[in-house]
């Protein structure tokens, strides 16, 4: 598909027309994804201290979303 703009389109849009054909595009099939596996970083955490944390965060989290949904919904 070629585009071509007047020059007023041209310095409207802070570009000066230039001279020669329009530019033509060029339709590139996408990567191919990667075949290295990605892992996460390994951590110095345990997986019970991380879910606990969490359900700590949820709990208290979830007292304040239920108000907030209540509100909504009324």
């Amino acid at each position: 598909m070629y585009t071509t703009c007047s020059t007023a389109d041209a310095m409207m849009n802070g570009h000066a027309l230039e001279g020669g054909s329009p530019a033509k595009a060029t339709i590139k099939p996408p990567p191919s994804p990667s075949a290295t596996p990605i892992s996460a970083k390994p951590t110095s955490r345990s997986e019970t201290a991380c879910a606990n944390e969490f359900h700590v965060a949820c709990n208290n989290a979830e007292k304040s979303t239920a108000n907030t949904i209540d509100k909504v919904t009324q």
